[in-house]
């Protein structure tokens, strides 16, 4: 599993929602339950790993939504995400590790630098990965229609750079 794309959404400002991961299933997985998240918050270290899904299988092609909140995700995006945990904080500057049985499997952001004003910024906005290179971040990988490109939308298909969901093809 991988890491696909990162939102910090434009509703209920200022809290900024929907806050969300979209992951990408890269092979069958028996057992979710082995992933863990972890979030660095404003440039610092990562928090505890979070156990955020529950034991059931996954299928490879799969894409998984974990968003900070149910309501306005589905608002934006016009279905649930697949699971809500409200450890997910995350506000456009923050890097996010993926685990699996406590090893990093992959790293979207810079662990220990606020994403601030840096080329991986997702404040009201997002992050997309283009390609898979390494479980390193790699900037390249990814794309960014940079801060603030999801102001003013009420919903992912009004945005003038919309949130390109389940659109990443593992090659």
């Amino acid at each position: 599993m991988i890491i696909t794309g990162v939102i910090d959404g434009p509703l209920s400002e200022p809290l900024g929602t929907p806050r969300a991961v979209e992951l990408y299933v890269v092979k069958d997985i028996p057992d979710l339950n082995i992933f863990q998240l972890q979030v660095a918050l404003n440039g610092g270290q990562p928090s505890s790993s979070i156990n955020f899904l529950p034991s059931r299988s996954a299928t490879a092609g799969d894409f998984i939504y974990v968003s900070f909140e149910t309501a306005d995700f589905n608002t934006f995006f016009g279905f649930d995400a697949n699971y809500t945990n409200n450890f997910l904080i995350i506000d456009g500057d923050d890097a996010i590790i993926l685990l699996q049985g406590g090893v990093s499997l992959d790293i979207f952001g810079v662990v220990g630098v606020s994403g601030n004003g840096q080329p991986w910024e997702y404040m009201s906005s997002w992050g997309y990965r283009k390609i898979y290179s390494s479980a390193a971040f790699n900037l390249s990988d990814w794309e960014f229609p940079g801060p603030g490109a999801l102001d003013g939308a009420s919903t992912n298909t009004d945005a003038s750079a919309p949130f390109p969901v389940g659109s990443f093809c593992c090659k």
